[in-house]
């Protein structure tokens, strides 16, 4: 059987523990025939088309890796997408400054959140997709369904809930006019006025506000007894305090007080809801990159090479066999650069230790604190130095004359590619009135406020806004709210500064 997709997962994850090893070699199995098929078909069509070039995937590392190597371990792709998003972020917060963020990636569907820690991504190897446990590393991004597209419904209780179930693109929306007639957190943002009916997707496309109000009266509204304009309101607080609540979940499990990060929304919903999340999340800035709608796109584009391997090595640190140590780590480099393409530049040589107290069931990745290719017992005490400190901050508290365990060995072998060098604008005048398209009531904290209309496309370096104010861009609007200020730096990201009133808005 020349065609049959083998997965052994002595491969995909050699490392002990049978549940994940085998979740996750049957997940790999299942995605295999068909990714293999695509990426064959792909590659064909690019040599017809005469491409010669390299063809490089993202991997839900948040690097890229070729066809062939994909193809092979095809589970590493399953957040390959979101990966972009999160990858991008790094880029976009080194060039604006900012090393800590949290990341939001808000489309149709889900919202999707991410912590970078100077300029760090954070990795898991302990995510589920579905039923399924899978132990390989990838971007610790944390996904609710809260999207554009998110429906909001009572349920039998009478309470009001918002998504996870979504209208998609197809019908979409109520006031798509498409075919869709239940109400979704894009009907409520027309209604409450932060959408326009006529500028959406820079005018290409009009939205009924009829049709909104119609979703929202018939399915939210007269259920619960209030108006639309309330009902409009409580289904984007809802899914509001949704958002805010799964930020917080994902930044407090690893230690962080969220407050402390930036944050950066992307996707084409994001930007209209950020600003809200700041002030529940007691954030003090949030910047919308200026590709935020196609934003995971961007972050394939930075995305460096990255090769990922790893080996179950259990040991005690106080018998610790350093040859056996620097042996197994040679191994895996071996492996690791067998995987990168040839002719790649010199690669960063990484290299972490699952470590844990003895006794312990779960472990913390800790990058191995060495200089030299050769792992020296002092490598090991100031990777154990780390270790407790790790410890402390996660669990508040350490034991640095407990017995530590070595249980896994991780390698990551990175070949950063070329970056696009970002073309500063020219800086304008701080007064964008230039780019005033106009005013409309918009409805903020459940009151409506007589706000000022910018052309997005028209914003230039240097422009300085007060909120309350909408920014309308061709694939997303970006709302400042009441107490807030926008800059448009000189990249064209919009960094938005979150007042201290603001941030206690109710």
């Amino acid at each position: 059987m020349p065609q049959a997709h083998l997965s052994l997962s002595s491969d995909i994850l050699p490392e002990i523990r049978e549940f994940e090893r085998i979740s996750t070699t049957l997940v790999n199995a299942f995605v295999g025939p068909s990714v293999s098929t695509y990426l064959a078909g792909l590659e064909q069509k690019l040599k017809d088309a005469g491409y010669r070039g390299d063809v490089l995937v993202m991997q839900s590392t948040g690097g890229v890796l070729g066809i062939g190597e994909t193809a092979s371990c095809p589970v590493d792709t399953l957040l390959s997408g979101p990966a972009g998003g999160v990858t991008g972020g790094a880029y976009v917060g080194g060039i604006a400054g900012y090393d800590d963020l949290i990341t939001v990636d808000m489309g149709g569907t889900s919202y999707d959140i991410a912590v970078i820690e100077k300029l760090v991504p954070a990795i898991t190897t302990e995510s589920w997709i579905g039923r399924y446990r899978i132990a390989k590393p990838m971007l610790d991004i944390h996904t609710i369904g809260a999207g554009g597209g998110s429906i909001a419904w009572v349920d039998t209780g009478g309470a009001l809930r918002v998504g996870p179930e979504s209208a998609g693109a197809s019908p979409g929306p109520a006031c798509y006019d498409r075919g869709g007639t239940r109400p979704t957190v894009t009907d409520a943002n027309l209604v409450l006025g932060l959408l326009s009916p006529d500028r959406f997707l820079g005018g290409e496309m009009t939205l009924s506000l009829d049709a909104a109000r119609d979703a929202i009266e018939r399915d939210v509204a007269r259920p619960l007894g209030l108006d639309v304009i309330a009902a409009a309101h409580a289904i984007n607080e809802i899914v509001n305090h949704d958002m805010a609540r799964a930020t917080q979940y994902v930044t407090t499990r690893r230690g962080h007080d969220p407050a402390l990060f930036a944050l950066m929304a992307v996707g084409g919903a994001g930007a209209l809801h950020a600003g809200r999340q700041a002030e529940l999340l007691g954030l003090r800035t949030v910047i919308i990159p200026s590709s935020g709608p196609v934003f995971c796109a961007l972050g394939d584009v930075v995305a460096p090479l990255k090769v990922a391997r790893s080996r179950t090595f259990i040991a005690s640190h106080s018998a610790l066999d350093l040859d056996a140590l620097n042996q197994a780590f040679e191994t895996l480099q071996e492996q690791a650069l067998a995987s990168l393409p040839r002719g790649v530049a010199e690669p960063e040589l990484r290299r972490f230790l699952d470590l844990r107290y003895d006794g312990e069931v779960h472990e913390l990745t800790v990058p191995l604190r060495s200089r030299t290719r050769r792992i020296t017992a002092l490598n090991i005490d100031a990777t154990l130095r780390a270790f407790h400190e790790r410890h402390e901050a996660l669990y508040a508290h350490a034991d640095a004359a407990q017995p530590v365990e070595i249980q896994t060995l991780r390698l990551e072998l990175v070949v950063q590619r070329p970056l696009p060098e970002p073309a500063p604008g020219a800086f304008a005048e701080e007064d964008p009135g230039a780019a005033l398209a106009g005013t409309r009531p918009v409805h903020f904290h459940g009151a409506a406020v007589e706000t000022a209309v910018y052309d997005g496309e028209r914003l230039r370096p240097g422009h300085f806004i007060h909120g309350p104010a909408i920014l309308e861009y061709w694939g997303t609007s970006i709302a400042v709210y009441p107490g807030q200020e926008a800059l448009i730096d000189s990249s064209g990201h919009c960094v938005i500064e979150v007042g201290s009133e603001s941030r206690r808005a109710e």
